[in-house]
């Protein structure tokens, strides 16, 4: 997998979400680096790394980072993602292959009607990206045009950088990975969690937007009973995409949970 490497410190392996590449983590690499040698791939499908042999799926996506965790020296490391890239993460831990964890608005834990509400959600992002494709510089280099793009992402979409606006929403039009990782998500059965008797392998931390509109604060519940002794924290005034809206924030609680050398939290 393509991927980049910076920083000093304990590794962390960051996994980003749909149609999104190593990009999407910028606004929390400059808060991160100086705690951690941060490990950033493109997921298979997505950035600069190709699709897979197999059809895209949340475990041959596990599967894949799981080989490159152990090619890289990084089984146990600690692991944080957004979106997709936080299911991600929560399936490593279920996995026993990743350290404390951090998972940022993670997909899997929708219900009944919310499944159409998120796929239509994306659908109609998706539809006007690719339409405007042509136009996306001009529109990500203005804050009103810019925040027409990432409305239903972000809390306050006109704030979000230009250069990392654009690169997301190119990203998101042309990554292969996309659409056929769209169709699967929304299909699968809810993310599988540990047993309710079963020991936590590592540390969850789960963090979620007050103003997320896509992984909807109800499904916060759902991934906290999948995941016993994980901790669930708010993050006021963000939106799904919570390390754009609140950058400083999310770094602080990534750093706490994932840096520090401590015991388990007991189930609650």
């Amino acid at each position: 997998m393509h991927h980049i490497r910076l920083g000093q410190g304990p590794s962390l392996l960051l996994l980003h979400g749909l149609g999104s590449s190593h990009r999407g983590w910028g606004p929390l690499l400059p808060l991160l680096a100086p705690h951690f040698t941060l490990v950033v791939p493109d997921l298979p499908g997505f950035g600069q790394t190709p699709l897979p042999p197999a059809p895209l799926s949340v475990p041959v996506l596990a599967d894949a980072v799981e080989g490159f965790m152990d090619a890289q020296g990084l089984r146990g490391a600690a692991v944080a993602g957004f979106s997709m890239g936080g299911q991600l993460a929560l399936e490593l831990v279920r996995r026993g292959a990743a350290g404390p964890a951090a998972a940022l608005a993670p997909g899997g834990f929708w219900m009944g009607w919310e499944r159409g509400w998120i796929a239509g959600n994306i659908t109609a992002g998706l539809s006007l990206v690719r339409a405007a494709k042509p136009a996306l510089p001009a529109i990500a280099a203005l804050p009103a045009t810019r925040a027409l793009l990432f409305a239903q992402f972000c809390a306050r979409p006109w704030a979000v950088e230009a250069s990392l606006a654009h690169d997301e929403a190119k990203g998101e039009a042309e990554a292969p990975g996309t659409d056929p990782m769209l169709a699967q998500m929304m299909t699968a059965p809810m993310q599988p969690g540990l047993e309710p008797d079963e020991a936590p392998r590592a540390p969850v931390l789960l963090l979620w937007g007050t103003e997320d509109r896509v992984t909807l604060p109800a499904q916060a519940p759902r991934a906290q009973a999948a995941f016993p002794g994980s901790r669930l924290e708010w993050v006021p005034r963000a939106g799904h995409y919570i390390h754009w809206d609140q950058p400083a924030e999310v770094a602080r609680l990534v750093r706490r949970h994932c840096g520090a050398r401590q015991a388990l939290p007991a189930p609650a």
